[in-house]
């Protein structure tokens, strides 16, 4: 279910960057390079992210639960996808 969840994401991430804006080279590569240098802070702003819309998950209307809860799945996706990419790339981000 969770390896259906992640391809249904990537599809559409891809679908979103590629076709809609027209892009060959998404976001992945500089979110990884912020990662790996900028690892304290990445990681906190993300997990900030994370509990302000976990807020709303517990407190919220209708919408914005589910608006959060698409939110969370969103970024849970990402932060696997970029380590994912940094494991598969070590030698690109040896800055």
């Amino acid at each position: 279910m969770i390896e259906r969840l992640k391809n249904w994401i990537s599809a559409a991430y891809n679908w979103l960057w590629e076709w809609i804006l027209c892009r060959q080279d998404p976001f992945t590569y500089q979110l990884s390079r912020m990662l790996v240098r900028h690892g304290i802070f990445f990681w906190g702003v993300f997990l900030a992210l994370c509990v302000w819309l976990s807020r709303y998950i517990l407190t919220g209307l209708i919408w914005q639960r589910v608006a959060s809860g698409i939110g969370l799945i969103l970024m849970a996706w990402l932060i696997d996808h970029l380590i994912d990419h940094i494991r598969a790339n070590p030698d690109w981000y040896g800055d």
